[in-house]
């Protein structure tokens, strides 16, 4: 039997990333993983070869960070393999000349933060049942406060927990769930235009300050952002621009149920946007 274990499943732009434990080394908090897997990732035709090439490239320095060993196969049996410790993994990114080389970086210092954060890859399988079900439990409280609901949620959650064990538990449980139609969501300047508020910046100006008085929005810094139940309706976009100061502009967009809530609050004032902003 191999003394690398599997000890958890990431998934990277689609690729199932396996990581392994050392279990005759007592540093627990490093993980390794094979050379055809971080090739996958960083997109080369030819994993294996290339990485290969890497490798004979800077040997003196790979050598310290990799191994030939025996892993088990899930499918049964053993294969010989070469797998690098985390540092060398990372050796293998900034010698790449591969576009992806900076995200599979970041990738595989999230996972480091992650040992960090658990103090090793457990293989007892009730610590990390345990872990599982607690990560997914804040994030459900996460995902309520952000206001995503129903199969949405269920969704979003099986996803966290597919990230922690590597498997579905809607497909385990034969569950099959349709994701939800893309809501429409609108700026400010497209709802004055839908209720014939106003048009351009006058419009969008009397639907800002309208949300902004009857609390479902309010101004931090110099972007709106949704406030209280605001936040059901209401989400935050970064616009890839940026303020004379050097910060972000972010732009928030209203799912179409702010209209209805937009026509009472206008029957409510009277009418008064409608008399005011209109062209």
């Amino acid at each position: 039997m191999s003394n690398f274990q599997l000890v958890t499943t990431k998934h990277f732009d689609g690729i199932e990333f396996n990581c392994y434990q050392d279990t005759q080394e007592q540093n627990i908090n490093d993980f390794w993983a094979t050379r055809t897997q971080i090739g996958q990732a960083l997109e080369y035709a030819d994993p294996v070869i290339s990485i290969g090439n890497i490798h004979n490239r800077y040997r003196e320095r790979l050598d310290k960070f990799s191994r030939v060993n025996q892993i088990d196969l899930p499918s049964g049996g053993i294969q010989n393999v070469t797998l690098y410790s985390f540092r060398g993994l990372l050796e293998i990114c900034r010698r790449s000349n591969q576009p992806k080389a900076d995200a599979v970086m970041d990738f595989l210092y999230d996972i480091a933060d992650e040992i960090r954060l658990t103090g090793s890859y457990s293989t007892n399988k009730g610590q990390d049942n345990e872990l599982t079900a607690g990560v997914t439990e804040s994030a459900k409280i996460i995902y309520e406060n952000a206001g995503i609901t129903g199969n949405q949620l269920t969704l979003a959650l099986d996803k966290m927990f597919k990230s922690y064990t590597g498997r579905s538990a809607l497909q385990v449980a034969g569950i099959e769930l349709i994701a939800p139609v893309q809501e429409q969501f609108l700026t400010p300047t497209e709802i004055a235009e839908t209720l014939g508020i106003g048009k351009g910046m006058k419009g969008a100006k009397a639907v800002n300050t309208l949300l902004e008085t009857a609390g479902y929005q309010c101004k931090i810094s110099k972007n709106w952002e949704p406030l209280g139940v605001g936040k059901k309706f209401g989400i935050v976009l970064d616009t890839n621009k940026k303020h004379s100061d050097g910060t972000p502009v972010r732009q928030v967009k209203w799912n179409s149920g702010i209209l209805d809530v937009i026509r009472e609050l206008l029957n409510f004032k009277g009418g008064y946007f409608h008399d005011k902003n209109r062209n």
